[in-house]
This record gives structure tokens, C-alpha cells and sequence, in this order.
């Protein structure tokens, strides 16, 4: 093979290699840019879990009479009592997404006076209060009316935020299935009772419906 026939493959070899390289180069900058927004992606994912973890306690808090103490990632402590303190979670969220801080505070909800007695009201209606389902034709638990799974006894404030984080069969968390009560599955209100489970019963709803916090208060007594 002459000299002029190498240099004229040396030079398409070195075109081959170069278009490779810049191809390869376009390539890992591509697949950089992916894994770059999916970090982000992750990290706005973390913040929104953290930011809902406070919201949804603060909610718990609320309905058995206690109080959310939120440590941010200072150490500093606040009570988490109305929407100017749920601000002090929203700026958490925001400075870990903008990569002021790479770690999240924590959330305690603190036990009040009331809280056993509203675990124990609460126990006692999910048991006891019935809803009338129009299409069957006959009463039903909150669970069953709510397409909730079976109810077991909540004997503490952890069992109680374990249960309320988990989803119905319709994959909605029970927190917010439990919003509203009384609906007969035909968007209309309907009857509520309490039954005592002794043949006795209460009316609490002719026709209308009961709010979570309801499902907190002494519904039994006569």
C-alpha cells in the first residue's frame, strides 16, 4: 500500500475517531443533564414528603387536643399552633430545593390533656357508628361505608398516625376518607346511628353527615 493510500485512511480513521468522540461527548453530556434533573426531581420529592409529614401531623395534633413541635434543622424549637407558624415547614421545604440546607428538621406532636380520651372516642366510634347504605339496604360501619380495611383498636397517638397515613382500597389515605362521613355512596347525606350493640341505638344524622373531628367527641352518651 502506497503512503498517499495510508495518509488518506490514517485521515478518515482520525474523522471516524473524532465524530465518535464529539458523539460520545454529546452523549455523557445528555446523560448528565438527565441525571442532574433527576437529583433535583428527587430532592423537590424529599421536601415535599418533609413539608407534607409536618402538614399531616399538624392535623393529628389538632384533632386530639395537642400540639406540633416542629425542630428545624437549626435545632431551633417552635409550636406549630396556625398558618403563620405552618410558614416556618414551607421555608424548610424551599431552602432544602434551592440547596440552602441539605438536611430536614423533625416533628413531634406532644400528647395534651385530652388525647387519651380522644384516641378512646375515636375507638368507640369507629366501632359503633353505623351509616345507612341506600343500595344495600342496610347499615354499615365507617369502614365498610368508607371502603376502608377492617378497624382494629388504636391503643396510642403512634397507632393513631400509623393508621390515618394508611390508604383505603381506593388508595386514598384514611385521613382524608374520613374528612366527610355519612355519604351513602350516592353523593347524598344520609342516617347515622351509634349502635350500642345491645339492640339499642342513637340517631346522630337524619340525613346529613359527620366531620372527622366528630369521630373524636363522646358520641354515646344517651
Amino acid at each position: 500500500m502506497s503512503t498517499e493510500a495510508k495518509r488518506k485512511i490514517r485521515n478518515i480513521a482520525c474523522i471516524y475517531l473524532f465524530f465518535i468522540l464529539v458523539w460520545l461527548i454529546i452523549l455523557g453530556i445528555y446523560k448528565l443533564r438527565q441525571y442532574m434533573e433527576h437529583l433535583e426531581q428527587m430532592r423537590r420529592s424529599e421536601a415535599y414528603m418533609f413539608s407534607y409529614e409536618g402538614y399531616f401531623k399538624h392535623n393529628i395534633a389538632k384533632l386530639v387536643d395537642g400540639k406540633l413541635e416542629f425542630t428545624n434543622h437549626k435545632g431551633e424549637v417552635y409550636i406549630i399552633e396556625d398558618d403563620i407558624d405552618l410558614k416556618k415547614i414551607d421555608e424548610e421545604e424551599e431552602a432544602y430545593i434551592e440547596h440552602k440546607i441539605n438536611k430536614f428538621g423533625e416533628f413531634q406532636i406532644i400528647e395534651g390533656e385530652d388525647t387519651p380520651e380522644k384516641i378512646a372516642n375515636f375507638n368507640n366510634n369507629m366501632t359503633h357508628i353505623k351509616v345507612w347504605n341506600d343500595v344495600d339496604k342496610e347499615y354499615k360501619t365507617i369502614s365498610e361505608s368508607e371502603k376502608l380495611h377492617e378497624f382494629k383498636e388504636i391503643s396510642d397517638l403512634d397507632g393513631l398516625i400509623i393508621y390515618m397515613g394508611q390508604t383505603s382500597e381506593k388508595g386514598v389515605e384514611n385521613i382524608d376518607e374520613l374528612d366527610i362521613v355519612g355519604h351513602d355512596r350516592t353523593w347524598s347525606p344520609t342516617k347515622i346511628i351509634y349502635d350500642y350493640g345491645n339492640g339499642e341505638e342513637k340517631v346522630l344524622k337524619e340525613k346529613d353527615n359527620l366531620y372527622i373531628r366528630d369521630l373524636f367527641k363522646d358520641n354515646s352518651k344517651r
